[in-house]
């Protein structure tokens, strides 16, 4: 009797997907030194299709180890669906592999055969041997350069001469294993078969194991003897079951382990012994003829019994402060621990903080302290009758600003950074500090930087209009300007302002800006008293942009197929955008030809430009 797996009843629901818009390769079945003309169709769903990229890998042969598949020569590989009059460009430097370009003005529709690829069997090649043709990539576009989006089937040549695979046998055994644990642990429990189970190419086995933890995760479930590039689907929604299914195309033997399944167990988890059932337990083979009259046999895991810990019991409360120095306004987080008699941390304590006077200091709920006032208060953190050590926090009295004098500072505009070349102004300011300035001296060193533009170019303000200004440039990277007038300015403001020329070989980093000497006077000559800060400028390199990559249309810094399409267009526009003619003249003579779209098809598989 046969029946098919359903895998339906698993809740897992594996249907076979209904492909839209599908690119396949087709199956055959050949004699040893035959040459199959390997068919990639398209199905009535492609439609319009002008271009195409083609990666077919067939070197994977099941057994492994097997004589290699080869083209037997690029001239033979032919394409169809997309019109005639378009290129094609073949590249088998990849043993194993053929990746094929096609490209065209106009598209075609299908269903019908995309490309057609001459295998050659090798002489050697075994009976019952099978060779994979996988579709690693099979990328197609219409005549605009967009792609379509397609499913991908691959197919396989069959040696013939191979003895028809064994009859499944009947009387399997099932086992799954018995284990010791710890609560906490892992235990990956192995589902086995005997060397009665022959051809076994489909499983569906239903494990319960009950409220003793869960299975680490879907992915984490492995399984054996069904030879592998087969599927599998988990099914953890139901807690304490693994509901497992597994499909393949052909089939493996016993004796082996059939499934891994990782389950965490509990961390309390008592000690005792906890069945593992198998509830289902079904194979099948190849055909979907199910193996019948199959013995199983459950397992258990024993976990060892542990002995809880005694809860921890709380000693002390410990509270640390950052400072315990605060000026009126300031605030500062104290942290309390809970400790138990070991010394270990008691974590998700809720502690009770307070403030021996709430005049001076006060603490809230997360233990931080505002100041108040000047003085001294004790801050405690306490959970239940448990109080900490008290930690003293001393608040001192803000003092009065002082009285600002006058100040010189150093600014730039525009703002730096800026580039070698560049010119920057320096600008000398004064704070409000500054009253009464008739008089001023400042000499300025900004090194290395570059030079003042012209002495005309120095500019003074603050001190009013109609005064004298004259400045000393002999020494490279200084600046020595003194400035006079009959009557008095306020700050603040800008005093002056110093143009230079960034040198063009100044290197990134940043220039230090220096004022050296800075003396300032009244109408009177009387010395007005001024402190100094100085400042910086900040050169950076000159980026040079990315060079472009020849062909690359699309802008995405590489070149493929879709270039060549939309190169294809560009030529036959009646009057081509210049700039994209640049990027597409590959081959350097000033125009968009024939040429430039062979060696761009040819590059963009990877193929030198030689032969194009």
């Amino acid at each position: 009797m046969k029946k098919v797996l359903g895998l339906v009843a698993l809740g897992l629901l594996l249907a076979v997907p209904v492909f839209a818009q599908t690119v396949s390769v087709g199956e055959y079945t050949a004699n040893p030194g035959d040459t199959v003309n390997v068919e990639v169709k398209v199905d009535d769903k492609v439609t319009n299709v002008a271009g195409a990229q083609v990666l077919l890998d067939f070197s994977s042969v099941t057994p492994a180890g097997g004589p290699a598949l080869a083209v037997t020569s690029e001239a033979d590989v032919k394409y169809g669906v997309i019109p005639a009059g378009g290129f094609i460009a073949v590249n088998l430097g990849v043993a194993g592999q053929a990746n094929i370009g096609v490209v065209a003005m106009n598209g075609g529709n299908g269903p019908g055969t995309l490309l057609t690829i001459p295998l050659k069997v090798p002489a050697d090649a075994a009976p019952g041997a099978v060779y994979a043709l996988n579709l690693v990539t099979a990328d197609l576009n219409d005549p605009g350069g967009n792609v379509l989006s397609v499913t991908k089937v691959g197919g396989k040549i069959t040696i013939a001469g191979a003895a028809p695979p064994p009859p499944p046998a009947a009387g399997a055994d099932i086992q799954v294993g018995s284990y010791e644990a710890k609560a906490g642990d892992v235990v990956n429990v192995e589902v086995t078969v005997s060397d009665k189970v022959k051809n076994v190419a489909g499983a569906q086995v239903l494990l319960k194991f009950g409220d003793i933890g869960a299975v680490t995760a879907e992915a984490d479930v492995k399984y054996g003897v069904i030879p592998a590039g087969g599927f599998i689907a988990v099914n953890l929604g139901v807690a304490g079951e693994a509901n497992i299914g597994i499909v393949a195309t052909s089939g493996g033997n016993g004796p082996g382990t059939l499934l891994t399944i990782p389950i965490k167990l509990k961390a309390d988890l008592a000690a005792g012994e906890y069945p593992l059932t198998l509830a289902t337990a079904d194979l099948n083979d190849p055909t979907g003829t199910v193996l019948t009259g199959l013995t199983l046999g459950n397992g258990k895991i024993t976990v060892a019994g542990v002995a809880p810990p005694p809860p921890p019991k709380l000693a002390k409360v410990e509270v640390t402060a950052p400072t315990t120095t605060l000026k009126v306004g300031e605030t500062v987080t104290l942290t309390a621990k809970a400790l138990d008699e070991t010394g270990a941390e008691m974590p998700g304590q809720t502690f009770t903080w307070a403030s021996s006077d709430t005049a001076v200091a006060t603490v809230d709920a997360a233990g931080k302290v505002t100041a108040v006032a000047a003085g001294k208060a004790d801050i405690t953190a306490a959970v239940g009758d448990v109080k900490s050590a008290p930690v003293t926090i001393t608040v001192e009295a803000v003092a009065p600003p002082p009285v600002a004098g006058a100040a010189i500072t150093v600014a730039t505009d525009p703002a730096t950074p800026v580039k070698p070349g560049d010119v920057v102004n320096i600008l000398i300011n004064v704070n409000e500090g500054a009253k009464n300035v008739a008089g001023a001296q400042v000499v300025v060193n900004f090194g290395a930087l570059g030079a003042v533009t012209a002495e005309a170019d120095i500019k003074y303000g603050v001190i009013p209009a109609g005064g004298f200004v004259a400045a000393n440039l002999a020494t490279p990277g200084e600046a020595n300007i003194g400035i006079v007038a009959t009557s008095g300015g306020n700050g603040p403001g800008t005093l002056l302002t110093i143009p230079i020329k960034v040198a063009a070989d100044a290197k990134a980093g940043d220039y230090p800006i220096n004022i050296t000497l800075a003396s300032l006077n009244d109408p009177a000559g009387t010395d007005i008293p001024v402190t100094v800060t100085g400042g910086k400028v900040t050169v950076t390199e000159i980026v040079v942009p990315p060079v472009a990559v020849p062909g690359d249309l699309t802008g995405d810094g590489k070149l493929m197929v879709d270039d060549v399409q939309a190169a294809i267009l560009l030529a036959f526009q009646p009057t081509p955008d210049p700039e994209k003619v640049k990027i597409v003249d590959v081959n350097g003579d000033g125009k968009l030809s024939l040429a430039d779209l062979r060696i761009m098809l040819r590059r963009s598989l990877g193929l030198p430009d030689a032969g194009a």
